[in-house]
C-alpha cells in the first residue's frame, strides 16, 4: 500500500525485472484516513499473508526541519503530523499483524526530524501536551 501509486508501480516494475516470480500488489493508502485503512486491510486479506511491510508513511514541514520557525504551528497541525507519522502507521501495522507470515518482516523508516527535541518547539501548549508524563498512545 502506498500514497503515490505511480511511484509504487515504478518500484514494482524494477523489482519484477530482477525477480520476475515475485508477487507484488500496489494499493493506494493514506494512513491518516480510517476508511482507507479498512479498505486496504480488506484488500490485503485476499492474499491471506504478507511477507514484508515497509512503513515509510510520513509528512513533514516545508523548509528546514531544524529551523525553529518551522515549529511555530498550531496544535491541530502537530496533531495532523502525529496522525500521519505515528498513529496511522501504528493502526495500519496492528491491523495487518495477523496477516504477517511466520518469517515476515516489518521495516519502519524515519527521518532525522524524529530526533528533534520538543524543547525546540516554540508553542508552549504543544510542549506541555507532549511532555505530559500521563501521555499514552
Amino acid at each position: 500500500a502506498c500514497r503515490n501509486v505511480e511511484l509504487a508501480n515504478k518500484a514494482k516494475d524494477e523489482i519484477l525485472a530482477k525477480h520476475p516470480n515475485s508477487k507484488i500488489n500496489v494499493e493506494q493508502l493514506d494512513v491518516s484516513e480510517k476508511r482507507a485503512l479498512t479498505r486496504s486491510f480488506l484488500w490485503l486479506i485476499k492474499d491471506n499473508h504478507i511477507d514484508v511491510v515497509v512503513n515509510n508513511a510520513g509528512v513533514a514541514a516545508k523548509g528546514d526541519a531544524f529551523d525553529l520557525d518551522v515549529f511555530n504551528y498550531t496544535f491541530q497541525t502537530v496533531t495532523y503530523f502525529l496522525i500521519q507519522n505515528f498513529y496511522g502507521t501504528i493502526d495500519f501495522t496492528e491491523k495487518i499483524l495477523p496477516l504477517l507470515s511466520n518469517n515476515g518482516k516489518i521495516v519502519t523508516l524515519g527521518s532525522m526530524a524524529g530526533k528533534m527535541s520538543f524543547n525546540r518547539i516554540k508553542n508552549e501548549e504543544i510542549q506541555k501536551r507532549f511532555k505530559n508524563p500521563e501521555l499514552t498512545k
